[in-house]
């Protein structure tokens, strides 16, 4: 199959030359956040939220979404769904390839007629999400994800009429349906017999196999067709524009799970390990008096060289202050003139003697004088 343009349109908005007031929004990729896309042009709700406001303001009275998407974010999806539900306009769904996971949600508004292309699929499973804690997180986080699955098996059994019991099992087993499946269960509404259905890029195809358990083995690529002769600068622009999005530096945790699960998990333990080896080498260095200083360094990631350079500093400012001290105090001292020392006689032992009495006999008067004169 040849290069499809319109894949590479991941999301757009289309308005009819023959039908001014009718819009098309192309979902083409992955639902996800602003932060966290895998290309610049992977489909946020925000994105989504600006397509809508501006084809109303273009005087857009119906809307047709088509779909070619693996999903992505749940709560990206469902805020796509609201906006869908609210935005005033006459609504259809058009799935064209694939419409799996999240991006489901977006075919169950009250009201909207969903028509499915030849050759499509269509899948629903159980939410699913990564971890990062002790056990109290993890089932917090387990209980979130029962509740999710709970939301979604209510849309879907209104969506298509199904009990709640049978949805959930469907969920439970990662469903995927073509579409007379999907038509028959009441998922989609018309088949589009003849339609071409695009192809799923080779990187989203990828992505899902890591993904999802039971995702047909048979689902169309795309393929890209040798470059023409004289076409190599154009090429090399089109592969660069493709692959700038997928920088390293743009990876997510999430990312990488979904790409290679077997590395994700090595790096978490070599990240764990690290993080281990960073506060016993923190601990090992802290002479006594320094754990408030060690409490702050394995709070803030302070490196244990940092740390340990740290200490060395606050060491060489103490000592610096405690010099300062002595110097202040025993510079009187330095003032006296020094003289020969002179062994004292027995006379002048003697002066010394009673010279000291009679002041401790003063004293004595002294506090007996006081001691009366307070009780007047």
């Amino acid at each position: 199959m040849p290069r499809n343009e319109g894949i590479r349109m991941r999301y757009e908005l289309r308005m009819e030359a023959e039908k001014q007031d009718h819009a098309e929004i192309m979902v083409y990729g992955e639902i996800c956040s602003d932060g966290w896309k895998w290309v610049s042009s992977d489909v946020s709700a925000n994105d989504f939220d600006k397509l809508l406001k501006e084809a109303k303001g273009k005087g857009a009275k119906s809307l047709t979404v088509r779909i070619n998407s693996g999903g992505g974010e749940v709560y990206q999806a469902v805020a796509m769904r609201t906006m869908l539900m609210n935005c005033g306009m006459e609504v259809d769904v058009q799935i064209e390839g694939l419409c799996a996971s999240a991006a489901t949600l977006l075919c169950c508004v009250p009201g909207t007629r969903v028509t499915m292309s030849e050759g499509s699929e269509y899948m629903i499973h159980n939410p699913s999400g990564i971890i990062w804690g002790n056990a109290k997180d993890m089932e917090s986080y387990a209980v979130t994800l029962r509740t999710l699955e709970k939301d979604f098996a209510s849309i879907y059994e209104k969506r298509c009429g199904l009990d709640a019991e049978q949805i959930r099992a469907m969920m439970d087993e990662e469903t995927w349906m073509n579409c007379e499946t999907a038509k028959e269960l009441g998922f989609v509404d018309e088949v589009l017999e003849g339609a071409e259905s695009p192809a799923a890029s080779a990187h989203m195809m990828d992505t899902m196999r890591r993904m999802y358990r039971n995702m047909p083995r048979n689902m169309a690529v795309e393929e890209v067709s040798p470059a023409p002769e004289g076409a190599t600068e154009n090429k090399e622009t089109e592969d660069k524009e493709e692959k700038n999005g997928m920088e390293i530096k743009n990876a997510t945790p999430e990312m990488v799970m979904a790409e290679n699960p077997e590395l994700h998990s090595q790096i978490m333990q070599a990240g764990a390990a690290a993080e281990r080896e960073r506060i016993q080498d923190i601990d090992d260095m802290t002479p006594p008096g320094y754990e408030e200083m060690a409490q702050k360094a394995k709070a803030d990631g302070t490196s244990a060289m940092d740390y340990h350079k740290a200490v060395v500093k606050m060491q060489r400012q103490k000592g610096a202050e405690y010099l300062k001290e002595r110097q202040q105090e025993t510079a009187p001292a330095a003032k006296v003139e020094a003289g020969e020392p002179k062994d004292m006689d027995g006379e002048s032992e003697k002066n010394a003697i009673e010279a000291n009495a009679k002041a401790v006999a003063q004293l004595a008067a002294n506090l007996g004088a006081l001691k009366l004169g307070g009780m007047m």
